[in-house]
């Protein structure tokens, strides 16, 4: 069995996979935070499971404190599931995030950060909900002040329309 620090890895593993199940059972799907420790400093993200088992793409947003994260992709995935369809590279969505910042979709090329949807789907996409600068300026956009480490990209930038 998988150890670490006294903790038993595998049964940890499948008592998650059951709480999530049981969220998603009771709610449809639900979010999953990873944050930073002092052995695995990296930025923080939040990510859904389930939005699969209702024909959407999982969703994910990197750098932003896990509440505020969470209310995003939950309000984000509201809006999806009543319109019917998941969002397109490049979609905007403004009136997610608060101050008139315009949320942005990126599908995700590199998903390995999503494990636990990987523990419940066989098969699953996902899309990365990206936050601009202060002056409203995407990572891929001339001019944006944000640093690569401050929200790492797991997708291609959409092209410009």
């Amino acid at each position: 069995m998988a150890q670490d620090e006294g903790v038993d890895v595998n049964a940890f593993v499948a008592h998650t996979v059951q709480r999530l199940r049981s969220e998603i059972a009771e709610y449809g799907w639900t979010t999953v935070a990873v944050l930073p420790t002092a052995a695995d400093p990296d930025v923080r993200y939040v990510y859904t499971v389930g939005l699969t088992k209702i024909g959407q793409p999982e969703l994910a947003i990197y750098g932003v404190p896990a509440s505020v994260a969470k209310q995003l992709l939950d309000n984000l995935a509201r809006r999806l599931i009543d319109r019917g369809a998941g969002p397109a590279a490049g979609e905007r969505f403004p009136g997610v995030a608060g101050g008139g910042l315009e949320l942005a979709a990126m599908p995700m090329t590199d998903s390995r950060d999503l494990l636990l949807v990987n523990c419940l789907y066989p098969q699953w996409s996902a899309v990365q909900i990206v936050w601009p600068d202060a002056a409203g300026r995407l990572p891929w956009e001339p001019g944006c002040t944000l640093s690569p480490a401050a929200q790492p990209l797991r997708g291609t930038a959409p092209a410009k329309t």
